[in-house]
């Protein structure tokens, strides 16, 4: 997972993901409590660059995690909500 564009958003915001080949992963914005508020994404990502969009203007603001899953491997990043 590579950068979240705009930081601190306010009602759309982009995550990029980079992949080598072709994965299963499943992409959500979770609340500092580890509750999933939204889920983004859940199939097949291709292999190389995509672009995955979370409507922020539907959360209250603060912080959050966005949370990429592959397999058994966890990455987060963090997301600000204005």
């Amino acid at each position: 997972m590579e950068d979240i564009f705009p930081n601190p958003s306010e009602l759309i915001a982009c995550v990029s993901i980079n992949t080598e080949n072709s994965v299963d992963a499943r992409i959500a914005v979770v609340d500092m409590l580890g509750r999933e508020v939204q889920l983004i994404y859940n199939g097949t990502l291709p292999y190389g660059n995509s672009k995955h969009f979370i409507s922020t203007e539907i959360l209250p603001a603060g912080s959050y995690l966005v949370e990429l899953r592959v397999g058994e491997k966890r990455m987060t990043k963090k997301l600000v909500v204005k």
